[in-house]
C-alpha cells in the first residue's frame, strides 16, 4: 500500500470512529435545546407546546430529569394517565440509577392514581367471532384486556372492532380529563350484507367518590362538567359495511 493510500485508509477509520461521538453530541445538544425551549413555555403555562418538547428531549438523551419534567408538563395539561405512565416510568429508571429522585416519583404516582379516568372495553359474547379484532384510538387491545378498566386521558376515545366477513362498528366517547369511568361493551358484530343490529347502550360507571368535604380538583381550563361528553355519556355507535 503506497502513502496516499495509507492516509486515506488513515482518514477512513478515523472519520468512522469520531462519527458516533459526535452525532452523540449533536443529539444530546439538540435534547438540551429543546429542554429549554419547553421549560420556557412551562414556566409560561404553555403546556400543551412544552410537552412535546419535553417528550422527544427526553427521547433524544433519555434522562431522568427530563422525565420527571415530561411527566409533571403532561399531569399540568391534564393529561393524567399520560402523566402517571410516565412517573411509572422514572421510578424504574430512578431505581436503576440508584437516584434518591425514585421517591419523588413514587409520590406523585400515588397522588396521580386515584384521579385517573378509566375506560372499560368489553365484547359481548356474540361478538367474538373468528378474527376479531377491537382496537381503542387505533391500538389493538388483547383479548386479555377485556373487561380491565385501564387508565386513559380524558377527551374523545374510539372503540373499533373489525372481523372477516363483519361489518366493523366504531363507538366513540368522551371522558373528562379526572374521575371519569365509561364501559364500553362491543356488540355482536352483523354480517356484510345483513342490516346492522341495534346496539345497547353501554352504562358509565359511577366516579369515584371525593373525600368528605374536598372539592374535586378540576383543571382551570377545563370545560364545566358534562360539556365533553358526547350525547349527554352515551357512547355514539357507528357500523361500516366492511
Amino acid at each position: 500500500m503506497n502513502r496516499t493510500s495509507r492516509t486515506l485508509a488513515t482518514l477512513l477509520i478515523a472519520g468512522a470512529l469520531t462519527a458516533d461521538p459526535v452525532a452523540a453530541q449533536d443529539t444530546r445538544a439538540a435534547a438540551v435545546q429543546l429542554f429549554d425551549a419547553a421549560q420556557a413555555l412551562a414556566q409560561q403555562r404553555r403546556f400543551a407546546e412544552a410537552c412535546p418538547k419535553f417528550g422527544e428531549s427526553y427521547r433524544l438523551d433519555p434522562q431522568l430529569g427530563a422525565l420527571l419534567h415530561y411527566a409533571d408538563c403532561l399531569e399540568q395539561n391534564a393529561q393524567l394517565a399520560s402523566a402517571y405512565a410516565a412517573f411509572r416510568d422514572a421510578i424504574e429508571l430512578a431505581a436503576q440509577k440508584g437516584d434518591e429522585r425514585k421517591a419523588l416519583a413514587e409520590q406523585r404516582s400515588r397522588s396521580l392514581e386515584p384521579r385517573l379516568s378509566r375506560l372499560t372495553i368489553d365484547v359481548a359474547p356474540a361478538a367474538r367471532v373468528s378474527g376479531l379484532e377491537v382496537l381503542r384510538d387505533g391500538t389493538p387491545i388483547s383479548e386479555a384486556m377485556y373487561g380491565m378498566p385501564i387508565a386513559v386521558d380524558g377527551g374523545r376515545h374510539t372503540v373499533e372492532a373489525r372481523a372477516p366477513g363483519y361489518q366493523s362498528v366504531k363507538i366513540n366517547v368522551a371522558l373528562r380529563s379526572e374521575g371519569d369511568n365509561h364501559r364500553v361493551v362491543v356488540p355482536a358484530l352483523a354480517a356484510v350484507g345483513s342490516p346492522a343490529p341495534e346496539p345497547s347502550p353501554s352504562d358509565p360507571a359511577p366516579p369515584p367518590a371525593a373525600a368528605p368535604g374536598a372539592a374535586p380538583e378540576t383543571p382551570a381550563d377545563a370545560p364545566p362538567p358534562g360539556e365533553d361528553r358526547a350525547g349527554g355519556g352515551v357512547p355514539a355507535v357507528t357500523w361500516v359495511a366492511g
